[in-house]
């Protein structure tokens, strides 16, 4: 059996701190609700990508073998020539371009 004493017992915590731990929880859940919806979106190639970010106003500035570099009044984005991006380097680019996953799927071509 434990016995509980005062110098083991926590204090509940205050206002402050509860505001502090519902807003962290809100970032995640807003975290993983962004991760989800990038992954509806179908895999993509680098010049894909390239693309539809030239259709949303951007211009390419510079390719390389491994990236092509892209300018916008407002962004530069530097996306990866690769065969397949990986979700996360998607949702990178497109939150570059101040984009969401259901305007970047409308870029893509059918």
């Amino acid at each position: 059996m434990q016995f509980t004493t005062t110098a083991n017992r926590t204090a509940p915590p205050s206002a402050d701190e509860a505001e502090i731990t519902r807003n962290r929880i809100v970032a995640a859940r807003n975290a993983l609700a962004e991760k989800l919806a990038w992954m509806q979106v179908p895999p993509v190639s680098g010049a894909e990508c390239v693309q539809a970010l030239v259709k949303e106003g951007f211009t390419v500035q510079f390719v390389s073998p491994a990236y092509a570099m892209l300018k916008r009044a407002d962004a530069i984005i530097r996306v990866p020539l690769a065969e397949v991006l990986l979700p996360d380097v998607l949702a990178t680019c497109a939150r570059h371009a101040q984009m969401g996953p259901s305007q970047f799927m409308a870029l893509l071509d059918p």
